[in-house]
């Protein structure tokens, strides 16, 4: 059994956020879930998760620019990208920033799960 994980889910949309939660708490993961990016920033600066999941499009303020903000204060946090609309631009870009992984809103709960294990061995190896 994996270690239990403080995770954030950052997304504007509430259903996906509570489906995503609820399978999460059931793998005994600690989380939490905000809808805009400087809640999100606030999150951070306060619980330091284990890791981010970032949806890229948001209204306010978007994905990147909460991933860029965030990597102005601390650049090893793991953070993963969701989107349900990839656009490759905004991949590279967020790969350059640092992210450690894109979920796509259309994928399972076994590809989560897949990314949360890969992301955490891999940031664990990078320490």
């Amino acid at each position: 059994m994996e270690k239990s994980l403080n995770i954030l889910l950052v997304d504007n949309e509430a259903e996906f956020l509570e489906t995503i939660t609820y399978w999460l708490e059931t793998k005994e993961h600690h989380v939490q879930m905000c809808y805009t990016g400087p809640e999100a920033i606030e999150l951070i600066k306060k619980s330091a998760p284990d890791i981010v999941f970032l949806d890229i499009y948001m209204p306010e303020m978007d994905g990147m620019e909460v991933l860029r903000r965030i990597r102005s204060f601390n650049q090893t946090l793991p953070i993963v990208m969701v989107t349900g609309y990839p656009k490759e631009e905004k991949m590279t870009e967020a790969i350059k920033l640092g992210i450690s992984g894109f979920f796509p809103k259309s994928g399972s709960f076994e590809e989560l799960g897949r990314i949360i294990k890969a992301v955490i061995r891999t940031h664990k190896d990078a320490r």
